[in-house]
């Protein structure tokens, strides 16, 4: 159970104070649009990536990180983050820093009204696609936080040793007919209407117009999300920096750019769990042991001082063994191994971690959603399709024109069209 201290209480001041100026801001830009766009933002950013849920956006902000890319979001979600963007940037000559900026929509309710093209003119923009039945499918199967596990709304807490494992790591639930319910958990294609209505965005063209105006000089690209798979993502990452003028990514990291970003325990980690002096009279204070997917081990280490003591407390056996790092503070890690009974209670308590990850995982992978399964719904609801059918078709005008290309590689979407034939015939 949780359990308020000090410290949680100052978090949730926090996490309250940042909410409430989040508030501010939205409302600020709202009633006073005009005085956010009354010059244009200095031009010291590489390029402009506009992203939508399921869509690879986390992909690419990964890849564009390892080619030495900081990110500035200048608008998410309805909060415009101008003023911050100009700042950062006014004074990037100083730092020497290379930055992209984003434009973020995840609401289907929501698209971009203002007139961003007055203040990023002579800019590229690039906007990620993916075949919408797809987003679709990835939508429904994407999930969002068990909200009886969450602490201020947003973040699970850490875990102590006397939670079993496979408690702690029920951490999703998913979208019925009626939006999120407290038992579903496994996804439903009866969600389907729901997510249209409330939580993907496809308005591809009606965000766009104001960048079309000419006199703003944006060029206007698209990539498709299985350019960043991979086994092409790597040399989609060249391309890029050739084309927007950053650091091409290194061989070294080659392998990098060859990981699944949003893999099958992404959502389940991280976890942190505490120890305490109460499970170790040995210990004098609090120790955190962060678990962590293994492709940011060394990201984790640089930016918290931390170590992964995998190999002391998990045998190589162990259910996704290679897709974990256990990460404690540099300065704690001594205590950990210097002490047997530390050392044994972990390890008992992570076999047990390590079978309780793989039983969610399992789970979640037997339970996903298909493209196929939501073709069949689109087939048995008409009035579903239909409505749907003609948002794509005013959405999708512009991507029919200047890449024709990317739409023809949708396998999914040309069955839905297919399917929608039937209707008009």
């Amino acid at each position: 159970m949780f359990k308020i201290t000090p410290k949680n209480a100052l978090l949730y001041l926090k996490f309250q104070i940042k909410r409430t100026k989040a508030t501010l801001r939205k409302w600020h830009f709202k009633l006073f649009p005009s005085s956010y766009f009354n010059e244009n933002l200095p031009h010291h950013y590489k390029f402009i990536v506009f992203g939508r849920a399921v869509s690879g956006k986390h992909a690419l902000f990964r890849f564009l990180s390892l080619c030495g890319l900081k990110q500035l979001t200048l608008y998410n979600d309805d909060i415009c983050f101008l003023n911050e963007v100009k700042k950062t940037l006014k004074e990037s000559p100083k730092t020497q820093e290379n930055y992209f900026l984003t434009l973020i929509i995840h609401r289907s309710y929501r698209s971009i009204k203002w007139d961003f093209g007055r203040v990023i003119r002579n800019a590229n923009l690039l906007i990620l696609l993916r075949d919408p039945i797809s987003r679709c499918k990835g939508m429904l199967n994407h999930g969002t936080p068990n909200r009886s596990k969450l602490i201020r709304g947003s973040c699970f807490p850490a875990q102590y040793l006397n939670t079993p494992p496979h408690t702690a790591l029920d951490r999703k639930r998913y979208k019925h007919k009626r939006g999120y319910s407290s038992k579903a958990v496994a996804p439903s294609v009866e969600g389907l209407s729901y997510v249209l209505r409330r939580e993907l965005n496809f308005t591809y063209y009606s965000s766009i117009l104001s960048f079309l105006n000419p006199q703003y000089h944006i060029n206007i690209h698209y990539l498709d999300v299985k350019e960043l798979m991979p086994k092409v993502a790597f040399k989609t990452m060249q391309n890029l920096a050739e084309q927007f003028n950053f650091t091409p990514p290194k061989e070294e990291d080659r392998d990098k750019f060859e990981q699944v970003i949003w893999n099958k325990i992404k959502g389940h980690l991280p976890f942190e769990l505490i120890i305490t002096p109460k499970d170790f009279a040995e210990l004098k204070e609090n120790i955190k042991i962060t678990i962590i997917e293994s492709h940011y081990t060394q990201d984790y280490e640089r930016e918290q001082n931390s170590i992964d003591i995998k190999d002391s407390l998990l045998e190589h056996t162990a259910p996704l063994y290679v897709d974990i790092s256990l990460m404690v503070k540099d300065t704690d890690v001594k205590l950990i191994k210097e002490s047997q009974n530390i050392i044994k209670r972990l390890k008992e308590y992570f076999a047990e971690f390590t079978q309780a990850l793989k039983y969610w995982v399992d789970f979640k992978e037997q339970n996903q959603i298909t493209e196929e399964q939501v073709l069949a719904y689109f087939k048995e609801n008409k009035a579903l399709r239909v409505k749907f059918k003609k948002m794509l078709d005013k959405e999708l005008i512009h991507i029919k024109q200047t890449r024709p290309d990317i739409v023809e590689s949708w396998k999914y979407y040309k069955e839905f069209e297919r399917i929608c034939e039937e209707d008009f015939n």
